[in-house]
């Protein structure tokens, strides 16, 4: 949808302000901004008049336009609030800005939040983390779609091949950078990413979709929204697409990935004002990677390379219910069934999870805004092994993870002073019991402005292969055998990992063409996973899962907006990162750069023609696997809207070198990492 710009002072005034919060707060440079709070006053206040050359008392008493406050948020409190009433780091991605920059999946998309580090591995594999400790198997962020948690509890991160989505129904991706345990869990470590998509009444008529280009062969997106009587609105959809190989300097890639996917939403009275709402949505996807393994066995050459397929399919069905009381008071039961399966080269994955949870808020005395609530997940999962020297003893395995949270916004100061108390215990089939909890607090002196601060101790609980792993290798110089043998075991001790972190933030719509956003954090690690030595059987050398590793981190994230003009908007980030790990050789951290900026030009050069620059710089990555250099790179995108239902665009991704690395060799040995190529593909969407 475009939004022209409207004519009068203060309508422009809004929008440009709404365009500054996509970069800190998190709006959209195009789209309608938060519903406003202004006034008649507000309407009369020049749009020119720059509020830093007032001093205090004037700034107090003026009502201004503030919609890098307002954008509306969930994620934080698990209840709806405001940017500005958001006592932690967090960024919203909306569906614009995803448009906007041309991104195709949600790991493109999640490029545009400060403080997230995301490297392309080959065709169909990401390493995603924040604030550190990054890998494909990324174990420290919590992922949610629809709050449906998309973690594997095979290793408590995230296959991000499988998680696909339509992107034109995400609505926005609200990330957290930073602990969300007290709230969300366990794994919740350095932060949490929740996409949340569009009600079935947004998505009502047909929307078609194709893009063809040079590595995204064909993609194809269909969809028709419709209701049912007064009450029932509904969606359906399909998706496929063809993607092709990366750049391998050695060898061909043969990393091209395919996938489809068919899904529905459909919603009961899913507005505001209604006291009683239910959603229901499902979906079912089936796709092919391109995948190689390298394999050692004990006699010579010792190793090879086989190469083949990964196969994924999967379904999941959700439905949750919600019953408002009052403005203060609401109550909301939710349940999801989600079955996986992946097959590779070395080994496979069966989980089945059902989940259980409930939630409820209340107001408690003059000052107590109480949300409480309890979960329930049982896991069951089958994972054999297609390699003698690579299994889960086990292979089958029953578990679950019960919870119990409590969280008390306390207002000290009507509208200016908050304190946030909450806890959050879990027991689960590995360490038993597990306790998170924060203390945060919010001021905001005046709606321009907020100060947070927190403080939180958050853990990662042990997964499958923490406990139950068996991993055999063999290498050697003589053709009479091995020189040496390694063998990896899990641990049925394994502890939680623990984070204790410290944050400060402050955020500010400084004028109404510029809003910035600073968050600032130390996080020590303890009881991190590392693989001890523990002795040798012949010339067999045996490592164990352990405890033994610590950490500390500390590092910078900026963000800013600026207007240039009413048709020109920049939007500029900027990430520091410190991370020191001590003790222990590390299994599957990862590593994250220094160093990253991002910058987001969009220009309006019409009513009807969009360009787009995006430029990013990421800092080098290097240990004794290899070095990833630090890289520039460019994308462009122009879009032209010949009518108000269809959009034609062609994007150019990674422009400024042929082909480039975003990450080093990666720890599991099974991913081949590949340089990104340059790509150029077309768009064309109708909607009707």
């Amino acid at each position: 949808m475009v939004i022209r710009l409207c004519g009068s002072a203060a309508r422009l005034c809004t929008l440009i302000a709404a365009i500054g919060a996509g970069l800190i707060s998190t709006t959209d440079a195009y789209a309608n901004p938060a519903p406003s709070i202004e006034s008649e006053a507000d309407k009369t206040l020049d749009a020119t008049k720059d509020i830093l050359d007032m001093d205090l008392e004037q700034l107090a008493r003026a009502p201004v336009v503030v919609p890098s406050m307002d954008i509306p948020v969930t994620s934080v409190a698990k209840e709806k609030s405001t940017v500005g009433r958001s006592a932690a780091a967090i960024f919203v991605i909306t569906n614009e800005m995803i448009r906007r920059s041309g991104a195709t999946t949600i790991p493109e998309a999640l490029r545009m939040a400060p403080g997230m580090d995301v490297a392309q591995i080959n065709s169909s594999t990401w390493a995603i983390s924040a604030r550190g400790f990054n890998s494909s198997m990324a174990n420290k962020l919590l992922v949610l779609i629809d709050g449906r948690s998309v973690y594997t509890p095979v290793f408590s991160g995230v296959y991000w091949d499988v998680e696909d989505v339509v992107i034109e129904d995400v609505e926005r991706i609200e990330v957290i950078r930073g602990p969300g345990g007290t709230l969300w869990g366990a794994n919740a470590v350095n932060g949490v990413i929740n996409i949340i998509t569009k009600r079935a009444a947004d998505t009502q008529g047909v929307y078609i979709g194709g893009i063809g280009g040079s590595i995204i062969h064909s993609q194809e997106v269909a969809r028709y929204g419709g209701q049912i009587g007064e009450d029932w609105k509904y969606r359906v959809y399909g998706k496929y697409f063809d993607r092709g190989q990366f750049y391998d300097p050695n060898q061909p890639a043969r990393d091209s990935w395919n996938q489809g996917r068919v899904g529905f939403r459909a919603d009961w009275r899913l507005e505001p004002d209604e006291p009683d709402n239910f959603t229901i949505q499902g979906e079912h996807y089936v796709g092919n990677t391109g995948s190689m393994g390298t394999f050692s066995f004990p006699w010579y050459p010792y190793f090879e390379t086989k190469y083949g397929n990964t196969y994924n399919t999967g379904e999941h069905l959700l439905a949750r219910y919600r019953h408002v009381v009052d403005k203060d008071c609401d109550w909301s039961v939710q349940t999801y069934f989600d079955n996986f399966q992946r097959d590779t080269l070395l080994n496979a994955d069966r989980v089945r999870t059902w989940d259980l949870e409930f939630q409820h808020r209340f107001l408690l005395g003059d000052g107590h805004q109480i949300t409480c609530g309890a979960g329930y997940r049982y896991i069951h999962d089958n994972l054999p092994s297609n390699t003698e020297y690579f299994r889960s003893i086990p292979t089958d395995r029953s578990y679950y993870i019960a919870n119990q949270f409590i969280q008390d916004e306390i207002t000290l100061y009507p509208d200016r002073l908050q304190l946030i108390l909450g806890c959050k215990i879990e027991q689960n089939s590995y360490t038993n019991f597990e306790y998170q909890p924060s203390i945060r607090a919010l001021y905001t002196p005046d709606r321009r402005h907020t100060i947070w601060g927190a403080m939180s101790r958050a853990v990662h609980t042990p997964s499958r292969i923490d406990e139950d792993m068996f991993v055999e290798s063999f290498w050697g110089f003589s053709p009479f055998g091995p020189t040496y043998g390694f063998l990896m075991i899990g641990n049925p001790d394994e502890k939680s990992e623990v984070l204790l972190a410290y944050e400060l933030g402050y955020r500010a719509q400084a004028s109404e063409k510029f809003s910035w956003d600073l968050a600032t954090f130390y996080n020590n690690y303890d009881e991190l996973t590392t693989s001890n030595y523990i002795g040798a059987v012949g010339n067999t050398i045996i490592y164990q899962m352990s405890n033994q590793g610590r950490a500390y981190s500390y590092g910078v994230e900026l963000a800013g907006n600026y207007a240039v003009s009413d048709a020109w908007k920049l939007q500029l980030q900027y990430t520091y990162l410190n991370l020191n790990i001590s003790n222990g050789t590390f299994y599957g951290n990862g590593y994250s750069p220094r160093n990253q900026v991002y910058l987001h030009s969009s220009w309006n050069l019409s009513d009807n023609l969009d360009f787009d620059l995006v430029a990013r710089y990421v800092d080098s990555l290097g240990d004794l696997y290899g070095l990833a250099p630090d890289y520039i790179e460019m994308d462009l995108r122009l879009a032209w809207r010949p009518r108000e239902s269809m959009e034609v665009a062609v994007v150019g991704r990674d422009l400024l070198q042929q082909h480039h690395y975003e990450f080093i060799q990666d720890v599991n040995y099974f991913s081949r990492t590949c340089e990104v190529p340059r790509s150029v593909y077309g768009t064309v969407t109708w909607r009707y």
